[in-house]
């Protein structure tokens, strides 16, 4: 084989052997991991996206009172959308056919942490669990003083 055929063969063996999109979800607390076919979006924080996680989610319309910029507001969920998307695949799995809104709320104090988190909605676990994940976003920094947001979220089955 000619030195060309060796090195189209080796760079035909890398690109085969590159990692694919995660499949697993990794419970945070257990470390045991689900997985769940098709799904092509980093739940890890490891940064290894293969899509957008907004196929079992819908955003509502939030109300947020305070000096902040509601798109910052709107992009933090957004980049933070698998982790309740998690939360819902998660219960799912153990209680097929569940869906509807749960309603979070919540206040973003003035170093961009997340306080008083409150879920309700469709099922205690699923509403517990994506309080636990919201209580992790970091915002930046509101304008003046703390804010208070309350944010739909609609979850159903693909």
């Amino acid at each position: 084989m000619s030195k060309l055929g060796v090195m189209l063969a080796v760079l035909i063996a890398i690109g085969c052997s590159k990692k694919s999109a995660p499949r697993d979800l990794i419970d945070d607390k257990s470390g045991s991991s689900v997985t769940l076919p098709g799904r092509g979006f980093d739940v890890t924080g490891n940064g290894d996206k293969g899509g957008e996680p907004t196929d079992l989610v819908t955003l509502g319309d939030m109300i947020a009172t305070g000096a902040i910029d509601k798109d910052v507001v709107r992009r933090v969920v957004r980049d933070n959308l698998a982790k309740l998307q998690y939360c819902y695949e998660k219960i799912l799995l153990a209680n097929p056919g569940i869906e509807g809104r749960v309603l979070v709320t919540f206040t973003i104090a003035i170093e961009g942490s997340v306080s008083d988190v409150t879920a309700t909605g469709i099922h205690p676990e699923v509403e517990t669990c994506v309080a636990e994940k919201v209580r992790t976003f970091k915002f930046p920094r509101p304008d003046a003083g703390k804010v208070e947001v309350s944010y739909p979220f609609t979850f159903k089955p693909a």
